[in-house]
């Protein structure tokens, strides 16, 4: 199953993205291609970090991630019962750690290219 994804870097990478001098995009896709690899539903709801992220639509990556639709079913009729939350929302605690660690990953290549 197919579902939208709107997903921010931290606020302390968007610095960090912009020195690179690549375009946003083209490093944010990467860090997604590689977080979005491995990924599994997990079986239990986690709940989003509470840290800043990179705001505006500038910081915003829009892309698709193909996920399991028993595991997310399974997500929704527990911990969205009444149908009325997103899938993102429903793994987005699970996936943003490792959107994160990817954006960190693909700047620590980029540096060590200069």
């Amino acid at each position: 199953m197919q579902i939208s994804v709107g997903i921010r870097p931290l606020a302390t990478q968007v610095e960090r993205i912009a020195a690179t001098g690549l375009r946003k995009r083209d490093v944010l896709q990467a860090a997604w291609r590689k977080a979005a690899a491995g990924y599994v539903v997990g079986d239990a709801y986690v709940e989003p970090r509470a840290v800043e992220r990179g705001g505006g639509r500038e910081n915003l990556f829009d892309s698709t991630l193909t996920v399991d639709a028993g595991a997310l079913d399974g997500l929704a009729r527990v911990h969205d019962p009444l149908g009325v939350k997103g899938a993102w929302w429903l793994i987005r605690g699970q996936i943003e750690p490792a959107f994160w660690e990817a954006v960190d990953d693909v700047l620590a290549q980029i540096a060590k290219r200069t």
